[in-house]
């Protein structure tokens, strides 16, 4: 549901007078453009979030990774306590 809410949110903050609210901006955008009209940002979202969220996943690994060899310990080895702490390190 976010590019719906955001599509009228851009929209109504970048013209103010387009709309007086979210419920009135979704019916505008629905009229003017269509379904279509609330996901045209969709591809430009998914170019910038999936490469993003892939190089945080990577980091957050090899981190976490490096914290259990600096232990000399593996994920297995330690309590569920110490494995939440090191993932809210890494």
């Amino acid at each position: 549901f976010l590019c719906p809410l955001e599509a009228v949110r851009i929209r109504a903050v970048s013209d103010p007078a387009w709309s007086d609210g979210l419920a009135d901006g979704f019916g505008k955008m629905y009229a003017a453009e269509g379904v279509g009209g609330f996901y045209a940002g969709f591809g430009p979202i998914l170019l910038k979030q999936v490469p993003y969220t892939m190089a945080k996943f990577a980091v957050q690994g090899n981190t976490a990774e490096a914290i259990y060899a600096s232990m000399g310990t593996s994920p297995g080895q330690m309590s569920s306590g110490g494995n939440l702490a090191a993932s809210l390190t890494s």
